[in-house]
């Protein structure tokens, strides 16, 4: 399984849509046509603030996403890069938090729930309709452990269906080659 870095946390990620011959994933998360869900492995979550996790693109519909910790001070939260600001976040001043467990952004509703059952924490946010913009999953903990973290997603459908599946992009050798050459002075 592919493995990503996303600032203080290291991504394997696990099976969802596939990318079509002659492409690649670009991306945390894949979206098709018809729908489908899919499994980030596992996440190694460090102290700090939220990190961005994967994007979710305007057309999805009937989002869904849970998370799995070892620890309780994780939180999952979806962010609006547009209005640059929490639409789900725990605490805060988020539309939806642990006070105002839904809301709507862009006319979509949104739900989020949290159950800690000592020491394990599941978090979900469900999206009710078709996203309008991107949104961003971020990740976040306090505690100053290494935190595992388990996410899954589904959804329902990419509305737009575009011809290349969201998350995938067509393979170019050239640049393939640009892009390890840069990475190998670095090492």
């Amino acid at each position: 399984a592919p493995l990503l870095f996303c600032g203080a946390l290291a991504v394997v990620v696990g099976e969802g849509p596939h990318c079509p011959h002659g492409s690649f994933r670009n991306a945390t998360l894949t979206f098709s046509c018809g729908g489908g869900a899919g499994i980030i492995a596992r996440a190694q979550l460090q102290e700090g603030p939220p990190a961005d996790v994967a994007g979710v693109v305007a057309g999805v519909s009937f989002f869904r996403v849970t998370v799995v910790s070892n620890d309780s001070s994780v939180e999952l939260r979806l962010y609006d890069p547009v209005g640059r600001r929490d639409i789900v976040a725990r605490t805060g001043n988020a539309r939806v938090n642990d006070r105002n467990r839904s809301g709507t952004f862009e006319g979509v509703g949104v739900v989020y729930s949290r159950e800690i059952d000592t020491p394990s924490l599941r978090q979900h946010i469900y999206l009710l309709g078709t996203l309008g913009s991107d949104v961003v999953l971020r990740l976040g903990s306090s505690s100053p452990k290494p935190s595992v973290v388990l996410l899954n997603y589904s959804y329902d459908g990419d509305h737009d269906c575009p011809q290349m599946p969201a998350g995938c992009a067509p393979y170019d050798k050239a640049a393939a080659r640009e892009v390890v050459a840069v990475w190998s002075k670095r090492l």
